[in-house]
C-alpha cells in the first residue's frame, strides 16, 4: 500500500508489529517508528532521508541507540559513540538520547 504521510505508515507498522509480537509471544518490540515520531515532535526534521527511511546520520544514530537500549535495557545518556556518516550538533545528539531513553 502507498502512503500519503508517514503517520499512516506508522499506524500500520505499530499495529502489524503488535499483532506479530503477540502471535509469536515475543519478549518485546524495538519501536523504531515511534522513536522517529517522537524526534519529529521534538523538532528534529531530518530523521528520514526520503520521508520513510532513516537518514544516514541522525536517523541511523537514533536507531542504533534504540536497539542498544532495548536489547541491553540500559540508558544511552552517557554513550560516547560519535563516528557518524553525517554531522549531528551536540544539541540534537542530546535530544536523540533523551528520546531514546523514553523507551526504556
Amino acid at each position: 500500500a502507498g502512503y500519503e504521510t508517514p503517520d499512516g505508515m506508522l499506524r500500520d507498522v505499530i499495529k502489524a508489529y503488535d499483532t506479530a509480537a503477540k502471535s509469536v509471544n515475543a519478549d518485546g518490540i524495538i519501536r523504531s517508528g515511534e522513536l522517529f515520531e517522537k524526534l519529529l515532535e521534538k523538532g528534529i526534521e531530518r530523521v528520514h532521508r526520503d520521508t520513510f527511511h532513516a537518514s544516514f546520520g541522525l536517523g541511523r544514530y537514533a536507531l542504533a541507540l534504540l536497539w542498544y537500549s532495548t536489547l541491553y535495557g540500559k540508558s544511552v545518556a552517557d554513550n560516547k559513540f560519535s563516528e557518524l556518516s553525517e554531522y549531528i550538533t551536540p544539541e540534537k545528539e542530546r535530544l536523540v538520547k533523551e528520546c531514546v531513553d523514553l523507551f526504556l
